[in-house]
């Protein structure tokens, strides 16, 4: 995407709090990677390994770390080039992707015992239960669906075609993306003397606190009792499944496709890599990495980084794997031992016998 009214380097090296090199009003109109930016385009390297690649790039300007070294073209300086290239990035969805009219749209349905609080926005299509309250400056895309008693914060945007159960609630500078849905049931059934599945009700709610990103199609489901717990921060990627009654602690963020059984509690500021499992009625500690495809079927300690199927510790994981690479060459010194072994024992009994 590219800007219809072009950006000065001034102003996106304020947005970024770095410093402007060379020419400060030099026209940005988007940003893009250092081998396909245009001529109008700024681009980034994040180290001075990048250098060659950033002095041969076509970009306008350059965003650069600290200690890069001299440069043929304006640049904006920044302690920390990842940080600063996000906060750039804000600054440039702002004027790419306007925000959307104010009020509710003709083609929304709106129960009458509803709060809309100042600037927020209601889409066509969207369908809004008794008792929602919906917080100022909260967006609501096309198609979103808020179930009885509902509560969004401010400045929350909630994108298309997202459900959100009766009764949870969601809190402020939110993002949820289109197909998530909060608070469905938890898994939860009894099973009959004969055999059958009888439904366990599920009476509890979501919560989803302050600046929690939630991903497309993610799956939050409602505690049986009391809440499942989003803390605040969190951020969790697309495709992932939240049992019921589970809780994840603040600052912690899920890559896609990673699932949690029910009532598993994780701690603030764990890592949990793509596609990671972990059983039910568990606890992982604070500032925990789980790899990716780890398999989760015991407690992991504060600080700990666990690998692998079972998880465990990254140094014995690596240790087994560098073993179970070496099984064909074992192996084969196996069958040379047993063969010397068969020789010099028949060899023994031979000359035993003579």
């Amino acid at each position: 995407m590219r800007l219809d009214r072009p950006a000065t380097l001034e102003d996106l090296a304020r947005a970024a709090g770095g410093r402007v090199l060379g020419d400060g009003s030099t026209a940005v109109r988007g940003i893009a990677s250092l081998e396909n930016a245009h001529g109008d385009e700024m681009s980034f390297a994040r180290s001075a390994g990048m250098r060659k690649e950033a002095l041969s790039s076509r970009a306008c300007a350059l965003l650069v770390p600290e200690g890069f070294g001299d440069l043929d073209r304006p640049a904006i300086v920044a302690p920390d080039a990842d940080v600063a290239l996000a906060l750039i990035g804000e600054f440039l969805l702002e004027r790419m992707q306007p925000a959307p009219p104010t009020g509710v749209h003709e083609d929304a349905v709106i129960s009458g015992d509803v709060f809309v609080g100042e600037n927020a926005s209601i889409g066509p299509c969207a369908v809004v239960e008794d008792g929602v309250s919906i917080g100022a400056h909260s967006r609501l895309g096309a198609g979103v669906y808020l179930g009885r008693g509902v509560t969004v914060g401010e400045d929350t945007v909630i994108h298309p075609n997202v459900s959100v159960y009766w009764g949870c609630r969601i809190g402020s500078r939110c993002t949820i993306h289109s197909g998530a849905v909060i608070g469905a049931d938890g898994f939860g059934f009894a099973v009959m003397p004969d055999g059958s599945y009888r439904k366990i009700p599920q009476l509890g709610n979501v919560v989803v606190e302050d600046d929690v990103e939630v991903g497309a199609c993610t799956c939050i489901d409602r505690a049986m009792l009391e809440s499942t717990v989003i803390g605040r921060g969190v951020k969790l990627d697309n495709l992932i499944q939240v049992a019921h009654n589970c809780v994840i602690g603040p600052g912690t963020a899920v890559a896609a496709q990673a699932g949690m059984a029910g009532s598993t509690r994780i701690g603030s500021m764990t890592q949990i890599g793509g596609q990671v499992g972990i059983v039910g009625h568990l606890v992982v500690g604070d500032r925990c990495r789980l790899a990716a495809a780890s398999k989760v079927l015991g407690n992991v300690d504060s600080g700990a980084e666990v690998w692998g199927y079972p998880a465990r510790e990254k140094s014995k994981a690596l240790r087994e794997m560098a073993a179970l690479s070496r099984i064909g060459e074992m192996q084969r010194d196996l069958r040379r031992l047993r063969k010397r072994l068969d020789e010099i024992e028949g060899r023994h009994v031979g000359g035993g016998g003579q």
